[in-house]
């Protein structure tokens, strides 16, 4: 009878009833009784193995009959009636728990090594295949890296920079001209904007931020609208109107000019100096300090703008000693005081900053 390669029930009835049987048999001898008088060389082989099992008090056989029972279970081919070792019975007891026989367990691995043996050959030839594509083919070779060529430096024109050497050292009888000054910083960035719009990449190099330095469109408009509030200012001071000065100039402190260019700051700090001058020709000392320190306070570096506005301070401490020396000596002492700390800082900043123009303007 040929046999199903997946259903173990497909096993004759024949072959159950003897392993039935001698399942019985091998029962019976670890039991103490004794083995029939008539019994083939295989079943008694057998049975004496179960009564050896039994004997040791564990539930394994030793290597070599263990290897020799499987194999030959094992060796049996899939598509042939497994005969007489197929039904075998050997019962072996594990914590109470009764075992496959040998029978049962031929016929489940059966299925198992059918699948394995209809199906090894294909995955042995796909294991080959990938193998061979992994070796022809290889990784793919990587793409050299392209190197950008490092971008040429702007002209200088192009570029935002301080405007501490296009002013230079700003005199005391010029501290409140910050117009005069707004108009020389505005027209020569605007020249060199239109130098960055003329340039190689024209009106795509034009944008709100800047990585490389080069002047803004933002910038520009915050110059020019300074630039306005200025001249506004003088119009109102030639009406004799300096309230309205006043309010004009303080504007310009509300202007929001890109970050890390230093126009911005040079053109706020110029506004603070002409604003403090207008508050102190109209006596509001408290007002004019006020604005003054604020803008000493903010700096970030050191410039004319910021010298500038240090003599301002002085000027504006020395002229309020000056009110109280009839009413508070003491209080005029004080603000003498701080007037000469506020014209030394100015001077040891102008001299400073006069040399390193100097320094950059040598050969």
């Amino acid at each position: 009878m040929i046999q199903s390669d997946d259903d173990p029930e497909s096993a004759g009835e024949s072959e159950r009833a003897r392993a039935q049987s001698l399942s019985r048999l091998v029962d019976a001898m670890t039991a103490g009784e004794s083995p029939p008088p008539a019994l083939e060389a295989e079943d008694r082989a057998l049975l004496e193995t179960a009564t050896e099992i039994h004997a040791a008090g564990h539930a394994t056989l030793d290597a070599s009959r263990r290897d020799r029972v499987i194999d030959s279970a094992l060796a049996v081919p899939v598509d042939e009636p497994v005969g007489n070792l197929a039904v075998l019975p050997l019962l072996v007891k594990q914590g109470g728990k009764k075992a496959d026989t040998t029978a049962e367990l031929s016929l489940k691995l059966r299925p198992v090594h059918a699948r394995l043996k209809k199906h090894a050959p294909w995955a042995v030839a796909l294991l080959a295949l990938g193998l061979l594509l992994f070796f022809l083919l290889g990784t793919p070779p990587r793409a050299p890296a392209t190197e950008i060529a490092p971008q040429p430096e702007r002209p200088l024109i192009e570029r935002s920079r301080p405007a501490d050497e296009l002013v230079g050292r700003v005199a005391r009888a010029d501290a409140a001209g910050a117009r005069a000054r707004i108009d020389a910083i505005f027209a020569d960035r605007l020249a060199g904007f239109r130098s960055v719009l003329l340039g190689e990449h024209g009106a795509s190099a034009v944008g709100t931020t800047s990585d490389d330095g080069r002047l803004t469109l933002p910038l520009l408009l915050g110059l020019a609208q300074a630039k306005n509030y200025h001249h506004q200012a003088d119009v109102h001071l030639a009406d004799g109107n300096p309230s309205a000065a006043i309010d004009t100039v303080a504007k310009v402190l509300l202007l929001r000019f890109p970050k890390g260019m230093p126009e911005g700051e040079d053109v706020l700090l110029d506004a603070r100096a002409r604003l403090g001058k207008l508050y102190l020709g109209m006596q509001r000392f408290e007002e004019a300090v006020r604005v003054v320190d604020e803008g000493i306070a903010g700096a970030s570096r050191e410039s004319f703008f910021l010298a500038n506005l240090q003599a301002v301070a002085g000027e504006i401490h020395e002229r309020r000693a000056m009110s109280l020396d009839g009413k508070d000596p003491s209080y005029a002492r004080a603000e003498r005081k701080k007037a000469l700390d506020a014209y030394d800082r100015s001077i040891r900043m102008n001299d400073k900053l006069l040399v390193e123009v100097l320094q950059r303007s040598l050969p």
